[in-house]
Parts: C-alpha cells; sequence; structure tokens
C-alpha cells in the first residue's frame, strides 16, 4: 500500500533473514510525511518573501503617487499655509488623504483575493475555505500601507512656502 515503504523497511530484514536480520540492509525512501513539511516550509518561506516584496512596491508605488499629487497641489498647500495653516495641519492633510488611499487599497485587495481563491478553487473543484477573521488584518494592513506611503509626501508637503507656492 502506498506509504507503507517505512513499516516494510523496517519489517523486511526479519522476513528475509530472521536469524540475521543485522546483516540485510534495507533503503527505505523517504517519509512522505517529512517531505511534505519541508515543502510546506518551503512555500511558506516563498509567499513570506514575494509579500513583503509586494509590500515594499505597493508602498513605494503609493509614496510616488503622493510626492506627485503634492507637486501638482503645490499652490494649493501655499494658500493653505497663507491662510494659517501650519506645517503639522499640511502633514495630517496629505496623511490622511495616503491613509485613506491605503484602506481602500486593502479593501479592494481583500476584495480581490477572496475573488481569486474562489475562482481557483472552483476550477480546480476544491471546497473554497476562507478565514474571515483575517479580513480586519487586510483592510488593517493597507492603513499601515497608506500612512506608510504618505510620510515622504507629507514632510515634502509641509515645507512648501506660501510666497513661493503663491509666486507662480
Amino acid at each position: 500500500r502506498a506509504g507503507a515503504a517505512q513499516q516494510v523497511s523496517r519489517q523486511a530484514p526479519l522476513v528475509v533473514n530472521p536469524f540475521r536480520p543485522n546483516s540485510v540492509t534495507i533503503n527505505a525512501p523517504v517519509d512522505p510525511t517529512s517531505v511534505r513539511a519541508q515543502i510546506e516550509s518551503d512555500v511558506q518561506s516563498s509567499l513570506l518573501a514575494l509579500t513583503g516584496i509586494a509590500l515594499l512596491a505597493s508602498i513605494a508605488g503609493l509614496a510616488n503617487a503622493m510626492i506627485l499629487s503634492v507637486i501638482e497641489r503645490n499652490q494649493e498647500f501655499g494658500l493653505r499655509r497663507a491662510l494659517g495653516a501650519r506645517p503639522r495641519h499640511i502633514v495630517g492633510l496629505v496623511l490622511a488623504e495616503s491613509t485613506i488611499i491605503g484602506a481602500i487599497g486593502g479593501v479592494v485587495g481583500l476584495a480581490t483575493g477572496l475573488a481569486g481563491i474562489l475562482i481557483i478553487t472552483l476550477i480546480r473543484q476544491w471546497s473554497p475555505v476562507f478565514d474571515l477573521t483575517l479580513a480586519p488584518l487586510a483592510i488593517a494592513g493597507g492603513i499601515v500601507v497608506g500612512a506608510i506611503g504618505g510620510i515622504l509626501a507629507s514632510a515634502r508637503a509641509s515645507r512648501i512656502q506660501p510666497n513661493e507656492a503663491l509666486r507662480l
């Protein structure tokens, strides 16, 4: 039977030479349970690495988009500063915007991930399994990514001087 190789390798020397079982050497194939654990560990490590790379790419992409937004809205921030907004108010505004974008990205990513799992499991005729307790974690992750991605843009926006921004 499949999976009985380990048991057969232990009992075969007794069957081949019951008087001197130590004289028979049996090389059994690798135990499938240890191979499975090793493969699962390798796949998990690969997925964690890809997740880390995707997080870094999303933070860099959002940071780039927010910096471009700040550059485009230079006069708006200059006007806000001229009307009395302090640099911390501008920082708060930009961080709030990027955090909201991150939260929306978390919701969209969650929906896309659930749809992808559902499609793949239905194509392979598996039963889809969702752990919906992790859904808030996806949204919280999006919020964190949004906040981190907005740090550089908010710092740049806070340094805008009203007289220079309104000159153009």
